[in-house]
Parts: structure tokens; sequence; C-alpha cells
């Protein structure tokens, strides 16, 4: 057999012919046929290696070049876990591959492949799907000693529907599973996709990480320690029901340098409005402009982490339809009535698609998805209130895979407090004679005569603009506040000219609006 079998070349089409999202869960049903539909799998009892010597053809070898000096392959085979677990590898430190295999229907019971104290391993280009856990890095036997594995490749595999871990790094005695390279796999439908604890200095890069039920990726600790892991350019969709990823040891980074950055991770709500390492810079950069942060919120004494450099778009093409990421609206957060507000509004889609925008301004009146618009285009929208109030803006997205239906759209909300255009109602427009208004005269507009003492008023709405208080100056300088309705200063000084009247209120959430008419006083 040996040199025998011309395997086709893997491409992994997972026979998703009906996959679609629905709200938050992209939908993949666990009776298909996993296996690659391209490939010509051939059966194979599971496989058993322990040590060097152990890859003969009987355990499955197909060809020599695993590479250095040409050591072993391990090709082709579809391999049922039902009884045992699929391909276990032991005490190995020569070079060798595991590639284009189907590696399945372990159930809760059994794991795919399992590699225990093994060194120059790669596992490349398999399917390896309902299993207890996909790949498992195995704690050693009792009374066999240690078993970290190390300098190991995992790479471009497919690991879906397994019950426990897509990648398990369990707990060793004394070393750590180190220096193994995890990158460009596919993880779906795990209960966690990458499990690691007692694992020192791993890369987990430039993987899709979409549907884990649990989470994304666990990194663990405990008293042997397990630092220094790298996870960068990932993508991070729809993992867990609370956070997309744990660390809970004491010194993980989760983002390359700049300007390379972190990961794209789908739950991000931050702007892309600056650039540069510390993203002061004006103009955007592809990465966002706030950290994403990254925390176990269980565990008390840990420090938050974050990665620094969150990507805004995925890092390579994801294939399944997904809906894009909650809209980016920028603009005033306060304003008065009447007047024409602006808003920059722009969303990102993961696979690229035109996205749509609904559009309600709490104020009655509601734009029904305008567009279509370019993936991240911003899009420049106004809108102006005829009342003073809390009004909260709710913008909705959809791209042209979803049909615009209710559970498959991202929304945001901004609020806005629309202050009334004049809030002075006296003295205002007229002749005032010892605080009495004695002639209308609507001529001079925001301007009075004042004879004597006057009070001035300010009328607003104070529950649904949240004011705080009210205060008052003549001519710029400052003369009293008033923290609660009415609103009344009584201004008793002595005066024989022209003086402007102006008004600042103040609302709770940090927004004020100042007002000011002119007032001729005598006596």
């Amino acid at each position: 057999m040996m040199g025998g079998i011309q395997i086709l070349k893997k491409s992994i089409i997972i026979g998703i012919l009906s996959l679609f999202l629905m709200q938050t869960n992209v939908v993949i049903s666990e009776n298909q046929d996993l296996s690659d539909n391209n490939t010509t799998y051939f059966p194979h009892e599971p496989i058993y290696i322990n040590g060097n010597n152990g890859f003969t053809e009987k355990n499955g070898v197909t060809s020599g070049e695993g590479t250095k000096d040409n050591p072993y392959i391990i090709r082709g085979w579809d391999i049922n876990c039902s009884s045992k677990d699929g391909i276990v590898i032991k005490n190995v430190y020569i070079h060798f591959v595991i590639k284009d295999c189907y590696i399945h229907d372990g159930g809760d019971n059994n794991d795919g492949i399992v590699f225990c104290k093994v060194q120059f391993g790669k596992i490349q280009n398999n399917t390896i799907s309902k299993n207890r856990n996909g790949i498992k890095f195995t704690p050693p036997e009792i009374g066999k000693g240690n078993c970290e594995s190390k300098d190991n490749i995992i790479t471009d595999n497919k690991i879906i529907f397994n019950s426990g871990r897509g990648i398990s790094f369990d707990h060793i005695g004394e070393d750590h599973h180190k220096r193994n390279m995890i990158l460009n796999n596919d993880f779906e439908h795990n209960y966690i996709g990458i499990y690691m604890i007692m694992s020192d200095s791993n890369k987990i890069i430039s993987n899709n990480f979409i549907l884990n039920n649990g989470a994304g990726i666990v990194l663990n600790q405990c008293i042997g320690g397990g630092d220094y892991n790298e996870v960068y350019h990932n993508n991070f969709i729809y993992n867990g029901d609370a956070r997309q990823v744990f660390d809970i040891g004491y010194i993980n980074y989760w983002n390359d340098s700049y300007p390379s950055g972190g990961n794209y991770w789908f739950d991000y709500d931050g702007t892309d409005i600056y650039s540069g390492p510390n993203q002061s810079i004006m103009g955007a950069d592809g990465i966002g402009d706030t950290p994403y942060e990254i925390r176990n919120s269980s565990v008390s004494w840990l420090p938050s982490r974050y990665d620094c450099y969150p990507l805004i778009k995925p890092v390579r093409i994801i294939s399944l339809p997904l809906p894009p990421a909650k809209p980016n609206i920028i603009g005033k957060k306060s304003g008065k009535e009447k007047s024409i507000f602006q808003f920059n509004i722009s969303s990102i889609d993961p696979n690229g698609d035109n996205v749509y925008y609904s559009i309600d301004w709490g104020d009655g009146f509601v734009e029904e998805w305008l567009g279509p618009y370019n993936s991240g285009q911003v899009v420049t929208l106004t809108h102006a209130w005829n009342n003073q109030g809390n009004y909260e803006i709710i913008v909705k997205v959809t791209d042209e895979s979803y049909e615009k239906q209710e559970g498959d759209m991202s929304w945001s909300n901004h609020s806005i407090l629309i202050f009334p255009k004049y809030a002075i109602s006296k003295p205002f427009s007229g002749l005032y004679v010892s605080n009495e208004k004695v002639v209308n005269l609507p001529i001079l507009k925001n301007k009075s005569i004042v004879i004597g003492k006057i009070a001035i008023i300010v009328d607003v709405l104070t529950e649904e603009l949240n004011i705080e208080r009210v205060e008052y100056y003549i001519n710029d300088v400052f003369k009293g506040t008033q923290y609660r309705e009415p609103y009344v200063w009584f201004w008793t000084e002595i005066g024989f000219s022209r003086f402007n009247v102006k008004t600042i209120l103040h609302s709770d959430i940090g927004c004020n609006a100042s007002y000011q008419i002119t007032v001729w006083k005598f006596f």
C-alpha cells in the first residue's frame, strides 16, 4: 500500500448545504455526513503508536516525507472512534504528519487524536468531528512520569461538533505543553474551542472560532504555572453566552504589536477613527480605538487584560453568512429644538456584503432601510426634533443575506437631549414695570425693557431633560444658581443701561445649553 495510494488533495467541504444563521446561532445539522465530499477516504481501524518505531504500514503510515530527513505521513483514512480513541501517539520525538483524515464519532467517551509526550508532530487538513475531544494533549498514566508535548503544529483542520473541547491541552505533572502552534483551523460547535492548562509559550494564530457553545478559548492556570501564550489574528464569532474567551492565567498575550494587531471580535462595539500605537492620530487604520477587555469576572484577584489592538474586520474571508456588526453612531449628545443635527453611521459586515440601515429617531419618525451601502462606509444622516425631551435613536442594520428579519439584525442606540429653543420665559418681548408686563412688544423678539426689579424665569421640562441646576449671569458675571423648580432668580440691582442676561441649563448627564436675552433696565 505504501506509495500505491494516490490521495486526492484535501479541500474540506463539510456538506453545509443548509447552513444559515438564525439570531445568534449558525445552524449545522449534526446528522449530516461531515466528511469531505471531494476526498477519497479509506476505512482504517483506530491507530496506536508508542515510540518512534511504531510508524509502520500496519499503523497507517502511507509514505515518508513528513520532513526532517523524510519521516512519516499518516494520510487519507476514515477512522471511526466509537470503540476507542482514533489516533494515539505516545513517546515520539521524530517528525511526522497526520493529514487528510476523517476522524469521527467518538461520542462522549473517546477522543479523535491523542498526543502523549510527542515532539515535532503535525496535524494537518483533517476533519475531526463528533468526538469527546477533537485533539487531546493528554496527562500521563499514573506512575508513568511526565508527558509534556511540545513543538507540534496543528493547522488547517476542521474541528467541529466535539462534545468536549476542540483541542484540549490537559494538566500534566511537572513540565508544560509548550512551543506548540495552532493556526488556520476552524472550530465550530464544540463546547470549548481550545482549552489550555499547564501550557507555556504556545501560539494560537490565524484561526476561526465560530459558534463554540461554551467559549472560544480558555487559558487556565494552576500552581504549576502556564503562561506566555500568544493569541492573535483569530476571528471570534458567537462563542458562548457571556464572554468569547476566558483567561485565568497570569501572563498571556492577546495581541501582536502595532500595526499587526490583535483579533477580530464580533461583539466589539468600538470605533475606528484614530490610528497609531496609542490610537491618537486622526484617521482609521483597521484597528479599534479602544481595547477589548478579556477577563474572567468570577476570579476577583486576577487583573483585567486586554486585546489592545482589536481588528475591525475579520482576518480572512468567512464563508458563513453572518449579519453585520453593531452600527457605530457618531453625533452630538445634545442640542436645541428645530436645529439640524448630523450623524455618521457605519457598520462592518464580516462577509463584505452591502448593508442597509433603519433609523428610529425616537420622535415617531422612522426611516426604513436606507441603502445599499458598502460595508464600513460612513453614511451621513440629518434630523431635527421639534420638541424638547430625551430621545433615543435606534439604528438597525442588516445585509442582503437576511432579508431584514428582526431576529437577524444588529442594532445600536444613541441618546440625545433636546433643549427648548427658548428657555427664558420672563422677561420676553415686552415692557415690564415692577415685575409685571404692561405692554407686549413682539417686535423686540428676545429683547425687553424693564423698569424696577424683575424675576428671571426659566421654563424647562426638568425630568425629561434631567436638569440638575440653572445658572444665571448678567453681562457674563455669575449671579446665582437654582437647583429645583421653579427656576426663578430676582434681579434687584439698580441699572441704567443695556444688559445681557444669560442662563445655562445643566443636565446631570453632562450636557448643557445656554440662553441669552437683551434687557434695557432702569432703576
